[in-house]
Parts: C-alpha cells; structure tokens; sequence
C-alpha cells in the first residue's frame, strides 16, 4: 500500500479530485536542515498490531469487476453476514462482485453483489451479496468468515491514535494484490472524516479505496472505524476515511444490526496488550477484553499476572503503555516486564510508528533513508 501512483478508479472513473496531498510534509525546520525519514516497510500480510483472528481478516475483500476483471478495483469489509461495507465511488465497478480469500491453501471465493445502497450525503456504500451466490451456505459466517462490524462510537478517536488501515491495492513493489495492512496515527478528527498520515513513506495505493480503518473498541471488539475515500497521490501521505460512526442509523436501517461474537485470540497471548484504554488478553483461547478507564484504573504491568491488565491508576507500572509500545510526548515509550523504556527522539527527530507493528522509532537524520 504505498507504490507511487493514485486511486485509479476514484479519478478515472468517477473524477475524484482530492487525491493530492493534503498535508504539510513533516520536518524539522530551519534548525535541523540534514533531517531524513527513515524508510519503513510499508504494509504487511502478517497482522499484529489489533490482534486479528484469521476468520475476522477474511471479511476484508476485493470488490471487482465479477464480468472477467481479475484485479481489485477497491476493497470493501461485511460488517454484517451478507453486507459489505465501501466506498459510494466504488460503484463505478460495472458488475461488482466480492472476493474473500479464505486462507493460503484455500482458492478464492466470488460472490456477485446483486444490490448496492449509497449513503445520501457521504461516500460509503454497501453492497448486498446475491442471495442466489449461497450455494452450501446461508451466509458468510458458513463460510468461516467473521463479520467486522461498524464502529458506533466507541472507540472514541483522537488525535494521535493509531489505527489500521486495511486492503488490497499496490504495493511499493507491484507484488500480487493480497490482504495487507498498515498501522498509522490519526492526524486529523473532522465532522465525517479520520485522516491517517503515512508522512512520505507508507499510505494506502489503487485499489484500496473503500478499505475498513480498523481499531478496537473497548469492550475488546474489532470494529470498522472508517471507509477510505480519498488519498494522496504518492500513496505515501494523507489518507481519508469517512468514519462509520456517524452514519449508525444509516447503516442499521439498511444492512440490520450485528452483534460481533466472542473473538479469537489472533496475535495477542496471554500477557496480553493495552490498546484504546483498554487491556486485552487471551484467556482459553477467547479474547477477554476490560475497560480499564470505567472503573477508574489504567491498563498496565501485573506482576501477579504476568501481564498487562487493569491496575489502580496510582502508582501504576507502564501506564498505558505495552511490549509493542507508543509514542509519548516526543518520546518512544514501551514496556518490558514491567520497567518503562523510554527513548527521548530530540529535538531534530520525531517519533513515528512502525508501518508492520505499530511500535514506536524516532525518524531522524540518525536513521537515514536506505
């Protein structure tokens, strides 16, 4: 997701025109003239970041062209069993179709879309699955799919949160177009919008666009916070999400209300992780979540437990910071085994996070461009 080009089918097709840059380039002034970004690898195929069980991923699939296109033309997520969740651009695609990849033995599966409704005033759309396409299935979960479902509120994003962007555009390299994702902070909150920042070295590319901005709210669930819409230009910058959260009534009156079910574990164990105020662990193999700012506490080490929980804010160790880390203040913060590591980046450096794993570096002339 971060191969020069631009969201082919937003300005071919249907003349989206805020694909340009619609940031300020990072840097350090006058003061630090030698200032360099240090190149990140952009997205991965090997989620870490949220934790994602294998059945959640495969709800995030290719919307294509179901007469005979093979690539994505963007990239869409059921946040329900038979609806898919996009972007209004995308129906330009002529007879669109959802592919879901169902695992890496597993061949592809194409399910035309028979119906399609668009919000009134925001580019989000969703798409119904033919109903006729359920052959030994009544819907996607037969299919060992986990629907994401759309934030409603919670989570509540600031600036600064980070979040994961998700899809199946170009890569820096033209690899095949698989499932991939890419953690990066929320730079800008607005009336309808989230924009991500991937700071000239990560963003989302063709073919992402529709694409679910995913985080977790705090009761542990994995959630839709947005549908990308626009993007930069490079594929290395501003990214734009309609957020989901203001369109609740929209989406429940056409698609129905869904209620995620107990998730598995995916890449978070026993020690567990702090994200969005919350501490999140595996326990039997089920993902147990506890909000930890509604009964006054924070997340952070439990000695007893030998891992991140919900503790008394006073004298809490590692207060909402875990193994993976976050950027504090001008500082890249993580914790081991209870200690807090601390990394101040200076003056001429800024800490980002890592595209992959979300853990926090300090990009700087010290970490030059390869």
């Amino acid at each position: 997701m971060s191969r020069p080009a631009v969201f082919l089918l937003a300005l071919a097709l249907v003349g989206v025109s805020a694909c340009s840059p619609d940031h300020d380039s990072p840097g350090g002034g006058a003061e630090c003239p030698t200032q360099v970004q240090q190149r990140l690898v952009a997205a991965t195929t090997d989620e870490t970041f949220l934790g994602i069980a294998p059945a959640q991923a495969g709800a995030i699939v290719e919307l294509i062209d179901g007469s005979g296109a093979s690539d994505a033309l963007c990239t869409g997520s059921f946040v329900t069993p038979e609806w898919v969740l996009g972007a209004a651009h995308c129906l330009a695609i002529s007879s669109p179709a959802a592919r879901l990849h169902l695992g890496p033995s597993a061949q592809p599966i194409v399910l035309p879309l028979a119906r399609a409704e668009v919000h009134p005033a925001l580019d989000l759309a969703l798409f119904q699955v033919d109903a006729s396409a359920w052959v030994d299935a009544t819907d996607v979960r037969d299919l060992g799919v986990t629907p994401i479902p759309a934030s409603s509120g919670d989570p509540i994003l600031s600036i600064g949160t980070p979040v994961e962007l998700a899809g199946y555009g170009l890569t820096q390299t033209d690899e095949d177009r698989a499932r991939r994702f890419l953690v990066e902070s929320i730079v800008e909150v607005a009336d309808t919008t989230l924009r991500v920042d991937g700071f000239g070295v990560t963003g989302a590319c063709e073919g992402d666009s529709g694409g679910p901005l995913l985080a977790r709210s705090t009761d542990g669930s994995l959630v839709v916070a947005g549908a990308l819409s626009t993007g930069s230009a490079t594929c290395r910058g501003s990214d734009r999400y309609v957020r989901a959260d203001i369109a609740t009534d929209w989406l429940t009156s056409v698609a129905g209300s869904y209620a995620a079910p107990a998730s598995a574990c995916g890449s978070i164990d026993a020690e567990g992780r702090c994200l969005y105020g919350s501490a999140l662990w595996c326990e039997g193999d089920v993902l147990t979540a506890r909000s930890c700012a509604r009964t006054g506490q924070k997340c952070g080490w439990d000695a007893g437990a030998s891992g991140f929980r919900c503790v008394p804010a006073r004298g809490a160790r590692c207060a909402n910071t875990d193994t993976v880390g976050t950027c504090r203040g001008g500082s890249a913060a993580s914790c081991d085994a209870g200690e807090l590591v601390v990394t101040p980046c200076g003056t001429c450096n800024t800490c980002r996070l890592d595209g992959q794993t979300g853990a926090p570096y300090c990009a700087g002339a010290a970490d030059p461009a390869e």
